[in-house]
């Protein structure tokens, strides 16, 4: 059996530090298009949330040969903390994300 993990800030709950630095930066928003809706997402326009859907249904297009297979694994977290794939303490931590009462990266 393979377990496939997949890492992606982006997927359904965009953590708003991921869209102001990755998707919608100050040097790439000059003016300011995107200002509300990187502080509150309520605040999106409808083209916005469109772009993040759009974003969202791209990722899950290219997860759909490994998703469909009863032989793979599949693992799809949208971190909840920044940098947490590289930190031991987010993994492990009481609140961290379970497959099988195992955390992440054990989970196997």
């Amino acid at each position: 059996m393979f377990f496939f993990y997949y890492l992606v800030t982006h997927w359904i709950c965009f953590p708003f530090h991921q869209l102001q630095e990755s998707l919608a930066p100050r040097a790439a928003d000059p003016n300011n298009d995107w200002y509300d809706c990187k502080l509150n997402h309520a605040r999106c326009k409808v083209s916005q949330i469109q772009f993040l859907q759009g974003f969202r249904n791209q990722m899950m297009d290219a997860i759909k040969g490994v998703s469909k297979s009863n032989k793979n694994g599949l693992f799809i977290n949208s971190c909840f903390a920044h940098c947490q794939s590289e930190r031991q303490d987010t993994w492990f931590a009481d609140d961290s994300p379970m497959i099988q009462d195992k955390r992440g990266p054990i989970s196997r």
